[in-house]
């Protein structure tokens, strides 16, 4: 074998190493969601019986109470398999020059719906001195959005206080998307888990593949998501280099 097939073959081993444990963190993902998974289709059933026998008796009250536990536990099913999908799936980047503050505009209205169910409060702090930055828009979306689902879940009902904030970090030639919640204070056990599959347990919002999806993002955008907790406040921070 010549010089040239060798570094072939170790390339090309390297590569199926990588799909391999790509692929190994997918099914451990499905597994230990599993189980989520089961208790949001008993609540999908549950809440569609109860739609179809109102219908009978042609109880509309009935039907109104019941929509909106059908109709958000369809959309965290829909919401588990994408993100599973999505992971696995070995997504192009798309880039481009981007408002970053003009992208994340829209990732806040599409949480009105959420905003309807779980009462918090959502403040946004976006730095007018960003200048474009070279991304894919759409990934960065889904990244963002996950890291605002996973503080949506841990702030408390009323009191919860949710922020997004955007900063142009000009020395380093970097910029930052940090989310932080007034949630209790991550417990060691849940940061080590934050970035791997886990069960949602309580969460009503975010997957337990979110955040690991939403760091392969990062990854992709030669950035990192950090955890930093304090008493009182979470903050999830996703810190980039700009590039031209």
């Amino acid at each position: 074998m010549s010089e040239v097939q060798l570094l072939e073959s170790i390339e090309q081993s390297a590569q199926m190493d990588e799909k391999d444990r790509h692929y190994a963190q997918a099914g451990k993902a499905l597994r230990e969601l599993s189980h989520a998974l089961k208790n949001i289709l008993q609540m999908v059933g549950g809440a569609a019986e109860v739609i179809d026998y109102a219908f009978q008796l042609k109880q509309m009250d009935k039907v109104e109470k019941s929509w909106p536990i059908l109709s958000q536990n369809v959309k965290r099913m829909k919401k588990n398999l994408m993100d599973i999908l999505d992971y696995t799936k070995k997504q192009n980047l798309e880039k481009c020059p981007c408002n970053l503050n003009e992208e994340l505009k829209r990732v806040l209205n599409s949480l009105k719906a959420i905003g309807q169910v779980k009462k918090f409060k959502l403040q946004a702090q976006l730095d007018s001195a960003l200048p474009e930055v070279n991304i894919d828009p759409e990934r960065i979306g889904l990244m963002t959005l996950n890291m605002l689902l996973n503080a949506i879940d841990q702030v408390p009902e009323e009191a919860g206080v949710v922020t997004i904030q955007t900063r142009y970090i000009a020395s380093e030639n970097q910029f930052k998307i940090c989310v932080s919640d007034n949630g209790e204070p991550y417990t060691p056990e849940f940061q080590k888990q934050l970035f791997t599959p886990h069960e949602t347990h309580k969460q009503r919002f975010s997957t337990g593949i979110g955040m690991m999806l939403a760091q392969q993002i990062a990854v992709q955008h030669e950035g990192k998501i950090k955890v930093h907790c304090t008493a009182g406040q979470n903050s999830l921070s996703a810190i980039f280099p700009i590039k031209v």
